[in-house]
């Protein structure tokens, strides 16, 4: 499937911010400006911050000889909880004069209130933070939260000391019933004097929980009131003007190189010589669904092509690859190297697209009884004779060494491909290697400086030039002879009709190399 590619090099991308730096430029200059004059028209806000300290148990008088009873505490997230709580918040309004008091009016005065807190071990933290459009409010309302946060917290310690009174009150009633039915029953005078000490210590403990409900202690303190804010907090005119002029900046930039991709991918049939230093060795018009191989008209031209390219060249080691995945790669190897069998040479095809093997696929070849002829077996073992696949050819042979399955660790075979072509050299007049794509994957540039011939295979529709320079430059980096390329799907002219033929699997005969 055609994919457009929007991958950029470092080349591309400064030649991108070169290009496209003044349109950038004037983008970010009209939006920041537009953004700074809209920022200046927003009403400005103003944060106060106001924080409560929560410990985790009251001041230990006992050094004193004093005992106090402890108000129970509260997890961090429950004081959280507190603050916007209508009892709280109906505090803070009264403290601040706001009559209104309905679900709407509290909703409301709850939306600019933010909580955070901090956790730890002996105490926490509690920020009540509050925004607003007026400093000296948004101070008001954060210390009003505050202070009615601590009257809950003292008012829950109140609640808890109430309930002790009530206790001890009622436990000082049951005594005075008991003692009055001890003396009404003439119970001797001990159990009464028993009873009677036992009222007076509970009436002494009643006596001294009362006194300490009217100074009552929670566990909160404010320990730092919120101050007037001095500048707002937003609108940052400046700020807002910086961050708009850099995403409309990286924007522009995107949608250039969205537009060049897309004009680039219109311009990418324009596939000729004149944009490339290497020579056209032959034009293929795109194969039928059913077609497998090249007609012989075709293939021989490209053959010709080939012998008085590098006719000093023996045996001739032709390497048959492209820039990226290329329809009709493979059908080239393939019709390439049984018209050289077919013209009197003994020739050699190898798989070597250990990435994505097709030439088993296109002549039916089963890798159940064939997979010990594979390249695979070859490259682990080059110094050792190996099994060819045979395969008629009129009434010539075609040895081949098929690949079966993609090879995971193909790099490392390759490691071995110098020794293995070697061995084929000596017993081939023409080795033809089907290799993958030379800008997917580096095994063609492993196999390629041992070549005495790299032939490049293009789309006409599909292919893109600067690629196919790419993949050109990388080859010769390595001192391999580009022969030059091959222009596959060409659309044929309209005189001329293409001339393909179909094999018939139940013809092609496979065979060992005897």
């Amino acid at each position: 499937m055609d994919q457009t590619n929007f991958s950029l090099s470092f080349n591309d991308i400064v030649k991108l911010i070169i290009n496209g730096a003044l349109l950038a430029l004037t983008a970010a200059m009209v939006v920041g400006a537009a953004t700074y004059i809209l920022s200046k028209t927003l009403t400005p806000k103003y944060e106060a911050r106001a924080t409560v300290l929560a410990a985790n148990s009251s001041s230990d008088a006992r050094s004193f000889g004093v005992v106090t009873p402890s108000v129970p505490a509260l997890d961090v997230s429950a004081y959280r909880k507190a603050v916007l709580s209508s009892p709280v918040l109906v505090a803070a309004m009264n403290s601040l004069g706001i009559a209104e008091q309905n679900t709407a009016s509290i909703d409301a005065f709850k939306t600019s209130i933010t909580i955070h807190t901090e956790a730890a071990n002996d105490s926490s933290l509690i920020d009540i933070i509050t925004t607003e459009t007026s400093a000296e409010l948004a101070q008001a309302k954060a210390n009003a939260l505050a202070h009615a946060l601590v009257n809950w917290d003292r008012a829950r310690a109140s609640e808890n000391l109430q309930r002790i009174v009530q206790s001890l009150e009622q436990q000082v009633a049951v005594l005075d019933s008991q003692i009055a039915n001890l003396q009404t029953q003439g119970a001797s005078q001990d159990q009464i004097d028993g009873r009677i000490s036992l009222r007076a210590q509970q009436q002494d403990q009643l006596a001294y929980a009362r006194a300490l409900s009217t100074s009552a202690n929670g566990l909160l303190s404010i320990i730092e009131p919120a101050l007037v804010p001095i500048s707002p907090v937003s609108p940052r005119p400046l700020l807002n003007a910086l961050i708009a002029a850099f995403v409309s900046a990286l924007l522009t930039y995107a949608l250039l190189h969205l537009r060049n991709s897309l004009m680039s991918k219109q311009e990418k049939p324009m596939l000729v010589s004149g944009q490339s230093a290497l020579s056209i060795l032959a034009k293929f018009p795109p194969l039928k669904a059913d077609e497998l191989k090249i007609s012989n008209d075709h293939i021989q031209f490209l053959r010709t092509n080939l012998l008085f390219s590098n006719s000093k060249a023996h045996p001739k080691t032709i390497l048959i690859t492209s820039p990226h995945e290329v329809r009709g790669k493979t059908n080239v190897a393939l019709s390439l190297a049984e018209d050289f069998a077919r013209n009197q040479s003994h020739t050699l095809l190898v798989d070597a697209d250990l990435r994505n093997p097709g030439i088993a696929e296109l002549y039916g070849m089963p890798a159940a009884h064939l997979n010990h002829a594979s390249l695979s077996n070859w490259l682990r073992a080059p110094e050792e004779s190996q099994d060819v696949v045979k395969v008629g050819v009129g009434d010539k042979a075609l040895h081949v060494i098929p690949s079966f399955k993609e090879a995971g660790l193909s790099s490392e075979l390759l490691n071995t491909f110098e020794q293995a072509l070697a061995k084929w050299q000596s017993e081939y007049e023409v080795i033809v290697i089907d290799a993958p794509p030379v800008l997917n994957v580096a095994d063609s540039l492993a196999m390629a400086p041992f070549c005495s011939d790299t032939v490049l295979v293009v789309d006409e529709e599909l292919s893109d030039q600067q690629d196919l320079q790419s993949a050109e430059h990388s080859l010769k980096r390595l001192k391999a002879n580009v022969t030059g390329y091959v222009i596959a799907n060409s659309k044929p002219s309209p005189t001329k009709t293409s001339q393909s033929f179909t094999v018939n699997p139940k013809t092609t005969q496979f065979g060992h190399r005897s």
